[in-house]
């Protein structure tokens, strides 16, 4: 079924090359995106034009969040260099931040006060680091060995990391706090093509896919136990998926091709509705802290500059 009152509200055009990362802020008005040409661009969803391209990164972007009050932003490149942006005036904050290492995930903590990364650590191992925003003071660090992907927990609390298993290894779900390194999860399969996805928005469960089923599975971080198993719920392959911000459902689409995003029931797995997007690939989604906005990148092409497109409904 398709999602009722869905209406889009921008296509936003202006990065010369791919989107690496975009991100709403919670009021559902400003969209931040950064590319791989090397540019943050801070956008206006309502007037579907570019409002500031901020500069300043020598390597491509990968990660943009931005602070739970939307008044500053973060953007991680490739070269292991953090900036923090002044949403309010559209300019560079004096922070910065060189975790010296290629960052794997990147979030604020809920006060909107500290930034929270964990990056490779030049020894074959990954630094998880918390840092003052206003004034790039490291608070707190911690190894963990190995450089498995890794996401953070929406309050940056969580830091999940984990990969496929090999014949010789089983592979290995953990969750560990960002504060301490405790470990709070730790959780062995054996399905050499699993991934993790997306923390729920409450932090209370991980999203995790089959990429050679397409199946997901929602794994509770209290207990390790699979209390969700949702068979063929995305082509297989890898997928990107976000919460929605009230909890009750989650957003998945085939990551890197041209499909509809879905919206699953997170009790049932069921699909409550599903937004086509005209032939553009999907390679991240995100949603307006309230919920009413699904945002989603794609990839620039020639004569196709990237863009981001919001989605109500």
């Amino acid at each position: 079924m398709r999602c009722p009152r869905r209406k889009k509200l921008a296509v936003l055009r202006g990065h010369t090359e791919t989107i690496g990362s975009l991100v709403l802020t919670p009021d559902g008005r400003t969209l931040v995106s950064g590319g791989y040409d090397r540019t943050v661009k801070v956008w206006d969803v309502a007037a579907g034009k570019e409002r500031a391209s901020l500069s300043g990164h020598g390597a491509v972007i990968e990660r943009v969040r931005i602070a739970p009050d939307g008044k500053q932003a973060a953007s991680a490149d490739m070269a292991g260099e953090i900036r923090v942006w002044d949403l309010t005036i559209d300019r560079a904050r004096a922070t910065l931040i060189k975790p010296a290492g290629r960052t794997r995930a990147m979030g604020y903590a809920a006060d909107g006060a500290t930034l929270v990364a964990a990056h490779h650590d030049g020894s074959g191992g990954m630094a998880v680091k918390r840092w003052e925003v206003s004034t790039g003071r490291e608070l707190a660090s911690f190894a963990l060995a190995g450089q498995s992907a890794a996401i953070l927990s929406p309050d940056g609390s969580l830091l999940a990391r984990g990969g496929p298993a090999d014949p010789s290894d089983p592979g290995m779900v953990e969750v560990v706090e960002t504060a301490s390194g405790r470990q709070r999860l730790a959780w062995s399969h054996k399905d050499p093509t699993l991934l993790v996805l997306q923390f729920s928005a409450d932090g209370r469960t991980l999203f995790l896919l089959e990429g050679r089923t397409g199946t997901v599975r929602l794994l509770e971080v209290a207990t390790g136990k699979v209390r969700l198993l949702v068979p063929k719920a995305v082509r297989p392959g890898r997928a990107a998926s976000v919460p929605h911000p009230g909890g009750l459902v989650f957003a998945l689409a085939p990551q890197g091709e041209a499909a509809a995003v879905q919206l699953l029931d997170v009790a049932t797995g069921a699909k409550v509705c599903e937004v086509r997007r005209g032939g553009a690939r999907v390679d991240t989604l995100a949603f307006s802290a309230g919920g009413r906005r699904p945002g989603g990148r794609g990839r620039a092409g020639p004569g196709d500059p990237g863009c981001g497109a919001s989605t109500a409904g």
